[in-house]
């Protein structure tokens, strides 16, 4: 996990020690002389197990620094030198241990037919064949006229197939190193803003040095939001090598840690699903956690046991909402690669780089919703779409001073139809606009806690694609009025807001065409605003109205105009009665679904109701 340094660490005694720079220097001499060899060595094609792990080792050596690096740059090396053992080592010496199986069975029959035939020369030659090749060293390059026969016709297959490994071997690292340095370039301005000059200075000459040693041969790269060329892959984080624990017990300590730290827990066991807010909710028998969520603005205190998850398989829904002191890093957003039944995914903390996060989040198969409260640019939009094309809902933080083209991202989303842009800083452009509407199945809009009006109602009229817009909590002036200019739209949400100013009902009553409201947690919602608003709006099919505590049954009479209305929810709404709920909703000749949950309505009443509208079903 990334760590939060508070200062550069001092400079060695100059006197006693060489400075950082000299020392990274040195290595990077000897590097760049080891690697002239190498490639030298394949010119010639003739390296040999030895002169490649030469290769490897040169390029993951370029950042061993006699000082102590920074720690997030030895969190990156880990996990490049992890992915480079992974994906080019390994293979590599997987497919030459088998080509030199298969040499070294020709050059024994070539002894065999040498003996048979008396040919004492060629025996002698061909057995010192055997031996470079049990030494592991260089064939040679050429075949001079003391080569016998046999060598003359083996070794240039040999060489042939040595050839097409090198050349995969250096594709496969070409492929993992431009993205291993863009991470890095990353954390060179993570670390430059945060006034860690010398330690991004470490980070710069350690990529550099890497650059030195790059393959020519390069891995099929794709254009990145911003025009670039982004890589096609990136590299792993590195892996858990901490005790297992069983999945009811890894279980138990993250339904532990949830209502330690204010959230709840959803898990199913014996007795079926239960709500879990409290350590004496907890029980005893063995039970799978099924999600975590917040409680509402809950942040924990504890660190979050990111590595348990790794046995809890079953869980579909996860949120944590973890706070601004406690840091997320690439480690362990990498520990989530086991919840392959994960369907949302809703996440905020402290997050020191960005791009490494994402790019350690691993591929979830499931997952259709993703609320990620991080500060994401035009790079990380584009993991994001390649990871989990399938996701039809998002919702993200736009990084301040993302540009037209960065933000350009999100139309590689083909299937996102619920987008949310959150915390927003900076309205969005007629070129921003431009991007929201060629997202092909994208329907609704919305933004939380936005510290400016998204949209003014020129930009709104650049998205006809847009029916449903969405907003929660407090908005500033302007909000309201840009998101109900939307030309097409007819589905309105507003959650916790206290109430609705007189711009407000002027923008939500203009909007005649509106078939779906939902008012949810606007606690000082009065009979008045409801009553203009219900009778500007005789179209409405679906009306939710949740936790307004303010409204009484005087509101109820607007009820009677909205004769198109097939669906009806009324909870949490302490101050209405029974008898006028049902009194209204009984002249209601196209309702079909009445919701009255968590309200104080009698069973005697709602009984009365269902022998009047038997063609309503009623929820409780």
């Amino acid at each position: 996990m990334f760590r939060p340094v508070a200062a550069a660490p001092a400079e060695p005694n100059p006197v006693k020690h060489l400075s950082r720079s000299r020392r990274q220097q040195g290595w990077l001499g000897k590097a760049a002389a080891g690697l002239r060899a190498v490639q030298g060595a394949a010119r010639a094609v003739l390296l040999h197990t030895r002169s490649l792990t030469t290769f490897v080792i040169l390029h993951s050596s370029f950042g061993i620094l006699p000082a102590a690096p920074p720690p997030e740059l030895t969190v990156l090396r880990t996990q490049y030198e992890k992915v480079l053992a992974e994906r080019v080592t390994a293979p590599f010496e997987a497919s030459l241990s088998d080509l030199n199986d298969k040499y070294m069975g020709g050059l024994d029959r070539a002894i065999a037919e040498a003996k048979q035939a008396g040919d004492l020369k060629s025996v002698l030659a061909i057995e010192a064949e055997k031996k470079r090749l049990t030494d592991k060293l260089p064939i040679p390059a050429e075949d001079d006229d003391e080569t016998p026969p046999a060598l003359k016709k083996l070794r240039p297959i040999y060489r042939e197939q040595w050839k097409k490994l090198n050349a995969q071997s250096t594709a496969n690292h070409g492929a993992i190193l431009p993205a291993y340095q863009a991470r890095l370039q990353a954390l060179e301005a993570t670390l430059t803003k945060a006034d860690r000059v010398d330690e991004a200075k470490e980070v710069m000459e350690y990529r550099e040095g890497l650059a030195v040693g790059a393959t020519s041969a390069i891995a099929e790269t794709k254009p990145a939001a911003n025009g670039t060329t982004a890589p096609a892959t990136d590299p792993e984080p590195i892996t858990d090598t901490g005790p297992k624990v069983s999945a009811e017990d890894a279980a138990r300590q993250l339904v532990e840690w949830a209502v330690r730290n204010g959230h709840k827990a959803m898990i199913t066991g014996r007795k079926g699903p239960l709500t879990v807010t409290a350590p004496q909710d907890i029980p005893e028998q063995k039970f799978n956690l099924l999600k975590i969520e917040s409680l509402g603005g809950a942040g924990s205190h504890e660190a979050l046991p990111w590595r348990l998850f790794q046995f809890t398989p079953e869980v579909d829904r996860l949120y944590v909402g973890i706070g601004d002191k406690t840091v997320v890093g690439p480690d362990d957003v990498a520990m989530l690669r086991k919840l392959k039944q994960l369907k949302s995914l809703e996440f905020k903390g402290k997050v020191v780089e960005t791009r490494a996060l994402v790019a350690a989040m691993p591929p979830l198969p499931s997952l259709s919703e993703l609320i990620i409260a991080v500060g994401i640019g035009g790079d990380e939009l584009a993991m994001l779409a390649d990871k989990y094309p399938q996701v039809t809902g998002l919702a993200f933080v736009p990084r301040e001073g993302v540009s037209d083209s960065d933000f350009a991202a999100l139309d590689r989303f083909k299937h996102v139809e619920r987008l949310r842009l959150d915390w927003l800083k900076e309205p969005l452009t007629a070129g921003k606009a431009r991007v929201i509407a060629r997202m092909p199945a994208l329907i609704s809009l919305g933004s939380m806690f936005p510290f400016v009006a998204p949209l003014d109602t020129a930009t709104a009229a650049l998205l006809p694609n847009i029916k449903t817009a969405h907003l929660h909590y407090k908005v500033p002036r302007g909000t309201v009025e840009g998101l109900c200019a939307l030309p097409s739209l007819n589905s309105l949400m507003f959650r916790n807001f206290d109430a609705f100013a007189e711009e407000h009902l002027t923008a939500i009553t203009s909007v005649s065409g509106l078939t779906e409201l939902n008012l949810d947690g606007i606690s000082k919602l009065d009979d008045a605003a409801l009553t203009r608003i219900l009778t500007a709006l005789p179209a409405l099919k679906e009306l939710r109205i949740v936790n307004c505590g303010s409204i009484t049954d005087a509101a109820l009479s607007s009820l009677t105009g909205l004769k198109n209305l097939v669906k009806l929810t009324l909870g949490k709404n302490t101050a209405l009665s029974a008898d006028a709920v049902f009194a209204h909703c009984k002249g209601l000749g196209k309702l079909k679904n009445l919701s009255v949950k968590d309200t104080a309505i009698s069973d005697a009443a709602l009984a009365a109701f269902k022998k009047a509208r038997k063609d309503v079903e009623v929820e409780k």
